[in-house]
């Protein structure tokens, strides 16, 4: 170790660090194209992924897991910083946004949507929790901020969906339960009396009874059980 280190020191003042961290990343290169060759691609990111895992251990018992993500939390400023100064901050979000979307597509592929769906709701109620405990009114300024961009958005996008959207929310949350809503309900479900035919009974039903058959339900069919919509 401490000829290494002595030969490392000499090579540093000979030729400079940027020129040793090149020729070291070469080598890198050049090794990893030639184990892809021998063995191929899916067992080398194994072997780095385990290589990776045991790396990862070993620095949690060290120091510590409060001290290894401040230090990535670091890295990542850094190399944020780096790049928006390379390249524009657009092209830096469009770039993170199609990573995003690629480990999304994965992940649903290989869990499923649910799982997912539902790990991430878990994610954002322990971000949320630990904002509010941080600084809640900061947090409530965001979060209302985000709720202006949405809506403008829509607005651009589809205005007449969004007004169809909001008098639905207005319509749920206005009235209390009580009898009133009650009794509006009813009326509104049997204000045409059972004249909606349903594809699969032919029986005359209210509408609250049936679902309008559209591309999207003759989808979801079709992948619960193919064929089914046809017979």
């Amino acid at each position: 170790n401490e000829w290494k280190l002595k030969s490392q020191a000499k090579l540093k003042e000979e030729k400079g660090i940027e020129t040793i961290k090149e020729e070291q990343t070469n080598r890198k290169t050049k090794s990893r194209d030639k184990l892809r060759v021998e063995k191929g691609p899916l067992e080398i990111r194994g072997k780095q992924n385990e290589w990776k895992l045991k790396s990862q251990a070993k620095l949690k018992e060290e120091k510590g897991i409060d001290t290894i993500k401040e230090e990535q939390k670091k890295r990542n400023l850094k190399s944020q910083a780096k790049l928006k100064e390379e390249k524009d901050i657009k092209t830096v979000k469009e770039d993170q946004n199609k990573r995003k979307l690629k480990s999304r597509d994965k992940l649903r592929v290989e869990k499923g949507p649910l799982e997912i769906r539902g790990k991430q709701n878990e994610w954002k109620l322990k971000s949320r929790k630990r904002k509010m405990q941080i600084d809640p009114e900061d947090l409530q300024n965001q979060e209302t901020n985000r709720k202006r961009l949405s809506l403008k958005k829509q607005r651009n996008e589809n205005p007449e969906q969004l007004k169809m959207n909001l008098n639905k929310w207005q319509r749920k949350f206005r009235l209390i339960d009580s009898e009133k809503k009650r009794l509006k309900k009813f009326r509104e479900r049997t204000m045409f009396n059972a004249i909606f035919i349903c594809s699969c009974c032919q029986r005359r039903l209210f509408d609250c009874n049936v679902s309008k058959l559209t591309t999207k339900l003759i989808t979801e069919i079709e992948t619960k059980k193919p064929g089914l919509y046809k017979r």
